[in-house]
């Protein structure tokens, strides 16, 4: 659902001055998932319910598309708010992927050590609590790319005229990633103190 709707963010339609690196690289991104659900799909052996369940959730993302390009074509008249309307889903679908161990590590990177398990807010109390093992930390080398990736691509957003829908985004991705890799420092540090 991310690509479709970063291919129609991209699209002429909802953007005059539309970008067509930002919609070849959405419908890239889209053909590389649809190809690895469909090797996923092959693969899954005879398991009738997990095809059910694939095919299910597809159709349902791809319901939520279709909604969205008929209320943007046909609800909203001017192209700016067609342009922020997608940007805002967009971001709001990037926030949902957004890998858990950035999440977690940004929680930790901005929280002080010495904060009163009373004063911080409860969720990040239970996120903390819950996420005390590094188990789902990506290797080093994949937070790195998405690091860099995070930056070329708020450098593309700041090109010519500011796109603060990809800028948004992107500066998250940088905060998440650039925290995870604090994360990897402060843990690497702590193995070479011990």
């Amino acid at each position: 659902m991310h690509y479709m709707l970063w291919v129609l963010y991209g699209l002429p339609l909802l953007n005059e001055n539309s970008s067509l690196f930002l919609l070849i690289t959405g419908g890239f991104g889209l053909g590389v998932e649809a190809f690895f659900l469909t090797v996923f799909f092959i693969n899954c052996g005879d398991e009738k319910n997990l095809r059910r369940y694939i095919v299910s959730r597809l159709l349902v993302k791809i319901t939520c598309v279709v909604v969205i390009v008929l209320i943007t074509v046909f609800a909203i008249k001017s192209s700016s708010g067609k342009q922020t309307f997608v940007g805002v889903i967009c971001n709001i679908s990037f926030i949902n992927l957004m890998p858990k161990s950035h999440i977690i590590s940004l929680i930790k990177a901005l929280e002080p050590e010495s904060t009163d398990e009373y004063i911080r807010p409860f969720y990040v109390q239970k996120v903390l609590e819950m996420e005390s093992t590094d188990k789902y930390i990506p290797p080093f080398w994949l937070t790195f790319i998405g690091f860099l990736n995070y930056i070329a691509w708020t450098a593309f957003s700041l090109i010519d005229k500011i796109d603060f829908c990809i800028l948004i985004i992107n500066l998250l991705g940088t905060l998440s990633s650039g925290s995870q890799l604090y994360a990897y420092y402060k843990s690497t540090a702590k193995v070479k103190t011990e």
